[in-house]
């Protein structure tokens, strides 16, 4: 193994449960040719629980030495893998699920090419996530996304919640405003600071902020080329949420003031 694998590689043995059929050494003519545009935490969890027939929850995470590694918990394949493997193609995320079976070369080498290729999405140590502002001058998200999390998702939302920035643009008319986002690549809840006012009701942020937790363990699905992040499945966990339709009118009678204190 070589040095740049040791060192990225940090791994906890029988992940898998006792008993499981190998899978088979199809790595023998992967590529480690990074994509051209990076692919969601979720596809990739998709696609690892498919060729490996176990739960598989990622962390995606910037560490600078540690690029990939796993442990089994509870019955799940617990993954922590750099940003940079958010670029893997199909090869290269099926040579990682070959390896959590049995450390091949193969999949070791063709691992470690694509490491070596994507050497320079290894952020430099003076970078920084980005900061995390839960309270607001009137509401207080890092409270309601716990509540929500220990409540509707079992604990399962790893993604934490900020404020947003105020927007910049010099555009004076606007009929939209986006009240919340998931953002995939830093696994990160942003929520509109159009919304920390003191009119704004709580009930409305937590529907904001549940909607966008949905998102964080709810995978886009592919139909063909298009990808459906908001499922016939995500719409009716949403729906069942208490205070989904009192919130969808209050932010329906609310939009123009909204859009003002964008």
């Amino acid at each position: 193994m070589s040095s740049l694998v040791q060192t990225a590689f940090s791994f906890v043995s029988d992940v898998l449960a006792p008993g499981r059929p190998k899978m088979p050494d199809d790595t023998a003519v992967l590529s480690s040719t990074p994509r051209d545009a990076e692919r969601s935490r979720a596809e990739i969890e998709m696609m690892m629980m498919k060729h490996l027939r176990v739960q598989v929850a990622i962390t995606v995470t910037d560490n600078r030495r540690t690029m990939l590694s796993a442990a089994r918990r509870d019955g799940m394949l617990h993954v922590r893998m750099h940003h940079m493997f958010l670029w893997a193609d199909d090869e290269t995320v099926r040579a990682m699920s070959t390896y959590f079976v049995r450390r091949t070369a193969k999949a070791n080498r063709i691992v470690g090419e694509f490491i070596s290729a994507n050497n320079h999405r290894i952020r430099d140590g003076r970078l920084r996530r980005a900061k995390l502002r839960t309270a607001g001058a009137h509401h207080d998200l890092h409270a309601m996304h716990a509540e929500l999390n220990a409540k509707w998702f079992e604990g399962a939302v790893t993604a934490p919640i900020t404020w947003g920035k105020p927007s910049t643009s010099k555009r004076r008319y606007k009929r939209s405003i986006r009240l919340g986002t998931y953002s995939e690549s830093e696994h990160l809840i942003r929520i509109h600071p159009a919304l920390d006012q003191d009119w704004v009701p709580d009930y409305v942020i937590t529907t904001v902020i549940f909607h966008e937790m949905l998102h964080a363990v709810m995978p886009a699905v592919h139909h063909g080329s298009k990808k459906v992040f908001h499922t016939r499945e995500f719409r009716k966990r949403e729906r069942a949420f208490p205070d989904y339709a009192r919130a969808t009118e209050w932010e329906n009678k609310n939009l123009a003031r909204l859009l003002k204190n964008k």
